[in-house]
Parts: C-alpha cells; structure tokens; sequence
C-alpha cells in the first residue's frame, strides 16, 4: 500500500460518513442511523442504511457496504488512493507518503488542471480584469456573489494561460485534451480569451468546466463558449449552480431550473438558493435525474425566459420531468424578461413571490400558451392538444395525479367528463397492448405550432406496469441465499457490536473454529484471527483491502442490525427476551456445539450402516451421543 494504514484510519475516524454521502444520496434520519435510496440499485423504497458513529454504510437490497473511502471509489468510479486523496483534503489531513503524480490517473490530472485554472483566472480578474469587475457590477452582482460562484477574468492574450502552465508537470496532450489550450500549426494557445468566466463545479465542489462569455463582441466567436465534454464533464449530466444551492434544495425539497448563469447567481444573490441551469445545452433527462438523485428534490419550477425560446424550452423539458415523476409548475416571466433581469427591477423579490404564486401546473400552462398564441381556435386543433395532453398525463408514474390533471383539462376546454374518460381508458389501455417506448417528439422546427399538429403528435410512451416489472426484475437479483446458520450469525453479530478483542472473546466463550459449520463462517473466523488484538475488529476489517468484498457485506449487515425486543412479544409469548448481554454469545455457541454432535451423530451413523462390523464407529458413536446426553442436562440448566 502507498498510504500507511494509520493515515487510513485516521481518515475514516475523522470523516464524517453522513456528511460525505449525503453530497450523493439525500439522507433522513432513521433511528440511530440514516436512510436512503440506494445510489448502487434501483429501489423505490429506502434499504440504505448509514452508521455515523461506526463510519460505515450497508444496504440490505444489493448488500453494497463499507466507509466513506469505499463509498467514493465505488460511486465516483475512482482509484482507491483518489478517495483518500478527496477525503484527506476535505478534513485537513496530511498525507505523508510521496506520490508520483505520473502515476496519477487521467481524470486526477482533469481535476487538478481545472481546478488550478479556476485559481488562475480568479487572480487575473483582481489583476487586470478591470473591464470583468465593471461588466460584474453592471449585471449587479455583489462581491460576495464574485466570490462564491468563483468567478474570474480570461486576459485578452493568446499566451497567458499557455505560458502559467509552460512550467508545470502538466503535459501538453493533456493540456490540450482539457480544453483550456488548443494547438495549431505555430503552437499552443489559450482558448477562453477576454472572457469573464464562470467555473462550473460538480456535486461536490470540484471544477470541471468553464462557460466563458465575451466582455467585446466578436462575429468570429460565440457569445457565450463553454468547455468540450471530457473524462469530468459532460455538459448533458451537469447543471450549474447544483453544488452551490444542493443544501437549500434538499430542504426545501424544491429547485428553480433557469436559462443561464447570471439568472442562478441573480436569483441567489436575492436569497433564492435553490436555482440551477443546464450548461450550454437543453435541459435533459440524465441533469434531472442527477438532481433527484443528488438531493432528493419532488417539486420543479420551470422559470425560463419570457420570449419564444424560452416557452419553447418549457415545452421541451415537461416530458422528461413528468417522466422523472416531478411536482412540475411552470412559471410565465413578462415578454423580454428574464429571471436575472426580472429580480433586478424595483421591487424585483416582490415581483417574483406573487409570479411564483401564480405558477401553473403543465396542463394549464400549455392551454394558455397555445391558447394566446390563437392555436386552439378550430375543434381539431383542441381535439389534437387534448389528446397530446392525456398522453403527457399517461406520462407521469404517479397513477394517482392523472384524475387531478384530467380535471383541469375538463375545466379549460369545457369537454365532457364522461368523454374524456373513455379517450383516457382507450389510451391507456393502447398503451399497455402497444407496449410502445416512451419518447415526446422534438418540438424543434414549429415548436409551439407543432404540439397541436396531428403528424407530430406524442407516439411513443412507455407502460408503467412495465416500469414496474422491470424494477422489481431488478431488485430481485439482489436477493441472496443466507449462508451463515443462525446461531453463527448471533456470535458474530455479538462481536461485532460489543467491538469485543477477539483472543479474548475466544478464551472467555470457549469460542474456536470447530465450533462453526459453515464454510463461510470458517472464513469470516480466519480473519477475525487476523485482527484478534485489535480494539476495533470491525474497523479494521473494513479498512483491510485484502479482506474480501462478500466477507465485508455480510459484516456491516450483522453490525448495522439491531437487536431489540418486539412491542407485541409478551401478547403472544410468555418466553421472556434475553436481556442478559453475555447469553447473547453463549446460547448460540451451545446451539452450534449441539448442531456439532448432531452432524457428528449422523456422519457416524452413515459409516456404521456401510461397515456394520467395525467395533471402533460403534464405540465412537456412542462417546459422542453420551457426550450429547451431557450436553443437553446442561443446556437445560441454562
């Protein structure tokens, strides 16, 4: 191991395991420990259980476990010394051990780079980015906004970011791979130019990105460029401003989605933290999903700008949010405004509490929409919307809400109930028979006109019972057969929980390996003898890379399970509960010991049938079974 094992204990000890998977998975209290969705299956309800105070996680669906360390690595997919490495810098640990950074893998390197040009243009904008800091305060944002976006300033030099790095370890392929340099035929050279600069950071605060907007117009480049997909970044799962509003979004269980940059840092600024866009792209599926699995958020606002594109983006991504399940409102901005300049008018919070209040579930914002547009005016084009509605209504998993959405469509178009609710049975029940894959055509070429026409109407839609078949296929593997007997699990789970020294659990309770049955309890045995003096012999093992991943499963299981009495049990039983901490050990031993002279009985019994005149088996089974007779005396003395 590069890492000395102290080091690695000292990071689990200092670690804080809720903290560091509630970055990923949106936790609740439960007990003495948290629950939640398991980020390693698909599950609809919680089996994911943390244990802050032994710093380990387990769930009892896919029986993934172990601490903060292994959690990264298996979440974020990087090397074991990569999640030392993050947990080290977040908890001001030294790492002593020199590494060599060539050995470092490409994403590392990704991560560093970017995180070093963040730095960099930061200093340049308190520099030279005199021109940066008056567009800054034009758009009206405060210090404490520059600082807590991390924005900066990319000089209007072709060679500045170039010749920052010309003596770092950074090697040019990766320079170039990054996207913050190109090359052509005279050489290397920056490529975010006279810029202001916003870094885009991923859940957990590190840069992976940057979107640079020009500070002088030029024909020759966008307005706003962003950096290319790499091995960090890929603009279709990323959503700027999740790290900086993730805690105000998991209280509140609700988030803002918005056009650009400055509307999430306006919107901030005004005390609205729960605000995050997509980065250069349209909203899609896998950014909200990211977000519902991040922070566990149920209700979506839709706040996009207030001209044609921005209802036209609305209409887009009401498909991939209703199939994602959302509580989804839809808010309308004044024509021309967007939400940055919205807040930023007299009385701007004001404006946006009673707009907010005004917000529009997906049916009526789309009646209103087409409606004062005048595309509702002829009875097919209301034929054809209500029928796109339903379909939207099919959408949504939550079978319960589509009586709730039918209403409004009744109310708004003024159609018969009884009618409508034969077109909505007649197209649910294509949808089960067709089994069709779920898809909303792209309203790009006409846009709003388009949701009203016949041709490019929704056609494809997924059945959820099939959803729901699908997902319990997949809980189903996770299902595994129980190896260990009962009794060996009790002994374990007793010392496990008591963090007893195990040499001296073995002399106390006459504990040995013959005792167990199973070959998987032989197992866990050898290497509770490897770690017999320790203090701690599950935190050890757990930190152990050597000790298998089965072995480690089954270990948080029996430590994660608690051992209480039921509310009910005296109504139904007069056996009192053990309450006597040292019966808990010593009753299962004398089970396995019992089971021991069984097998051992019938083992001899075997033997004697195939060799009937050999004295010695006869003699042999008979010591057993006046063993077992004495055994018995005493276990009903116990």
């Amino acid at each position: 191991m590069l890492i000395p094992k102290e080091t690695i204990a000292d990071i689990n000890r200092k670690a804080d395991i809720v903290d560091v998977i509630s970055d990923y998975v949106a936790l609740q209290p439960s007990g003495a420990n948290y629950k939640g969705l398991c980020p390693f299956h698909k599950e609809k309800t919680p089996s994911f259980s943390v244990n802050r105070t032994d710093g380990f996680y387990h769930c009892f669906g896919c029986k993934e476990s172990g601490t903060s360390i292994t959690f990264l690595q298996k979440y974020l997919n990087i090397p074991f010394i990569e999640a030392v490495k993050m947990l080290a810098i977040r908890y001001g640990i030294k790492i002593e051990s020199k590494y060599d950074d060539k050995a470092d893998s490409e994403e590392s390197l990704l991560y560093r780079l970017y995180d070093s040009a963040k730095d960099f243009y930061i200093a340049e904008l308190y520099r030279v980015g005199e021109k940066a800091f008056e567009y800054y305060k034009q758009r009206n944002l405060s210090d404490n906004s520059i600082v807590k976006f991390a924005l900066g300033y990319a000089p209007n030099n072709f060679e500045r970011l170039t010749k920052h790095f010309a003596h770092s370890d950074y090697s040019t392929e990766i320079l170039i791979k990054s996207g913050l340099l190109r090359k052509n035929e005279k050489g290397k050279y920056d490529f975010f130019r006279n810029r202001t600069m916003f870094p885009i950071r991923d859940f957990i605060g590190r840069t992976i990105a940057f979107g640079g907007r020009q500070l002088e117009k030029n024909d020759k480049s966008g307005k706003y460029i962003n950096s290319p997909d790499s091995l960090i970044y890929n603009k279709k799962q990323t959503l700027y401003g999740l790290y900086e509003g993730k805690t105000e979004i998991r209280k509140t269980k609700t988030t803002f989605v918005v056009e650009g940059y400055l509307d999430v840092i306006s919107l901030s600024q005004s005390g609205i933290y729960n605000v995050v866009a997509p980065c250069g792209t349209s909203l899609s599926l896998e950014q909200l999903r990211s977000l519902k699995k991040h922070t566990g958020c149920e209700i979506l606002y839709f706040m996009f700008d207030g001209d044609e594109a921005g209802k036209n983006a609305a209409f887009r991504g009401i498909e991939i949010a209703l199939k994602l399940g959302f509580d989804l409102r839809l808010i309308d901005l004044p024509e021309g405004q967007d939400p940055d300049s919205f807040i930023n008018t007299a009385d701007g919070r004001k404006k946006f509490n009673t707009i907010y209040n005004e917000s529009k579930n997906f049916v009526e914002y789309i009646y209103h929409t087409l409606n004062d547009k005048n595309l509702l005016n002829t009875p097919a084009e209301k034929s054809t919307t209500i029928r796109n509605l339903l379909k939207l209504v099919l959408f949504h998993p939550d079978k319960l809400q589509h009586k709730y959405y039918t209403d409004f469509i009744v109310d708004l178009f003024k159609v018969d109930v009884e009618e409508l609710r034969k077109l909505y049975v007649k197209m649910r029940n294509e949808l089960k028979e067709s089994n069709l894959r779920s898809s909303l055509v792209s309203i790009n070429k006409n846009d709003l006109q388009d949701l009203n026409e016949p041709e490019t109407t929704i056609d494809n839609f997924t059945t959820i019972s099939n959803i729901t078949l699908e997902e319990k296929k997949i809980d189903n593997n996770f299902i595994e057969k129980e190896e260990l007997l009962p009794a060996e699990r009790a002994v374990f789970s007793y010392i496990l929980r008591h963090n007893d020294n195990f040499k001296i659990s073995q002399e106390k309770y006459e504990f040995n390996e013959n005792i167990l049955l199973s070959g998987l309890a032989k197992d866990i045995y050898y290497w509770f003898t490897e770690y017999e003096d320790s203090e701690n012999i599950f935190q050890s093992l757990l930190e152990d890379e050597d000790v298998p991943d089965n072995i480690k499963n089954i270990l948080s299981e029996l430590k994660m399970y608690e051992i209480k009495e039921s509310k009910h049990w005296n109504k139904y039983s007069n056996i009192k509960a053990v309450n006597n901490d040292t019966a808990l050990i010593k009753i299962p031993l004398l089970q396995l010991k019992d089971t021991q002279y069984l097998n051992e009985m019938e083992e001899l019994q075997k033997k004697m049938k195939a060799n009937y005149t050999d004295e010695r088996i006869l003699k042999h089974f008979y010591e057993i079974l006046e063993k077992h007779k004495k055994f018995m005396e005493y276990m009903n003395k116990f």
